[in-house]
């Protein structure tokens, strides 16, 4: 993650990954696959708008703070299906995708552990 935007690439490509990991998540009763904690490096990277990737309405949150996107994201069988959306997506914005440098106190917990300092948002 610390290498950033020039990685985005390589996560997407492990989206479909289903390999298990020791990585736990409270939003999921099991511990996250390959492809669930690509797509959680991928957001501490850039923006990637679940709804207009996906192009599927989803709830914000329920009352433990999980949103119905992680039903989707945990569903292995939709794994393809999300790959191939935000591949799709990701290959048409790349020139919309403009650097914000991240102050040191507003850098996620991940983005600290990993020296992450830019984060790239979209311009639609």
């Amino acid at each position: 993650m610390q290498k950033g935007k020039p990685f985005v690439p390589f996560l997407i490509e492990k989206l479909t990954d289903t390999t298990p990991t020791n990585i736990k998540y409270h939003c999921k009763k099991t511990k996250l696959n390959v492809g669930e904690v690509a797509h959680f490096a991928l957001t501490q990277i850039a923006e990637f708008p679940a709804f207009v990737v996906t192009k599927i309405k989803f709830d914000f949150s329920n009352d433990q703070g999980c949103w119905s996107f992680y039903d989707y994201l945990f569903n292995n069988a939709a794994k393809s299906e999300y790959k191939k959306s935000v591949q799709e997506w990701y290959d048409k914005q790349k020139g919309k995708y403009k650097p914000k440098r991240i102050s040191k106190k507003d850098r996620s917990a991940c983005q600290k552990l990993f020296g992450i300092d830019t984060f790239y948002r979209w311009k639609g």
